[in-house]
């Protein structure tokens, strides 16, 4: 979001979404801390993924560590460029 407005539906989406103790379909970018290198990193595979190269990553960690959520967050990127 370059103006720094947070769309309504990714908003209502998000608050919806905690509220129900499940991750957001829309808008994990808004409430994602602290993984910005760990997310770097799998854009990476995915490119090269993209350019026909392959990967492979494990995502490991104790219950409730975010898990679930980067790997959707993960997921939402990939989505967002079309791969």
């Amino acid at each position: 979001m370059t103006n720094g407005l947070i769309k309504a539906k990714d908003r209502d989406t998000v608050i919806q979404s905690l509220q129900a103790g499940v991750v957001p379909r829309r808008g994990q970018h808004l409430i994602q801390v602290g993984r910005v290198e760990e997310t770097k990193a799998v854009i990476r595979d995915l490119e090269r993924i993209a350019e026909g190269g392959s990967a492979i990553r494990f995502v490991i960690g104790e219950y409730g560590s975010g898990k679930t959520f980067f790997l959707s967050l993960v997921r939402a990127i990939a989505l967002e460029k079309n791969w």
